[in-house]
């Protein structure tokens, strides 16, 4: 990994949910990109996603409103992020990108969470999706 960012070639983790077997399987991706993050010690994560950011409520309900910022103390126990999906592929979820984003946010890493169709504007920094602001962490501790 960090010869391939040396080369300023950025590295892109992912579980093969299709042929992993439960003996072998990490967890879910977000999970793992976040633990990634803190390894390297990343300046961000990017989560994507097929919805531009999180919502208050599943994005179907017309009530949904999305959320721009998470702060690191945020409670968000009013908020309705979907349990865990499983599909044919895969596993994930707004559950599991909410997890891992709060993962590495504590660990002192921003967190992003959009859409893959807007990666090119996440990359160039624009204000989109979710952004989990990463606590402050003491470097002495």
């Amino acid at each position: 990994m960090d010869r391939l960012l040396g080369l300023r070639i950025m590295p892109i983790v992912n579980e093969n949910d299709t042929v992993a077997t439960q003996e072998i399987r990490f967890g879910d991706n977000d999970r793992l990109g976040a633990l990634v993050a803190q390894l390297l010690g990343a300046d961000a994560l990017v989560l994507l996603s097929d919805v531009e950011s999180l919502y208050t409520k599943p994005p179907s309900d017309p009530t949904a409103e999305p959320i721009d910022v998470i702060e690191p103390d945020a409670d968000l126990a009013g908020l309705e992020f979907g349990a865990t999906v499983v599909n044919s592929v895969g596993t994930g979820g707004a559950a599991t990108k909410v997890s891992a984003a709060r993962l590495a946010a504590a660990s002192g890493i921003g967190a992003l969470v959009t859409s893959a169709d807007l990666v090119a504007q996440a990359l160039a920094g624009e204000a989109i999706g979710t952004w989990f602001v990463p606590a402050s962490v003491d470097v002495r501790a």
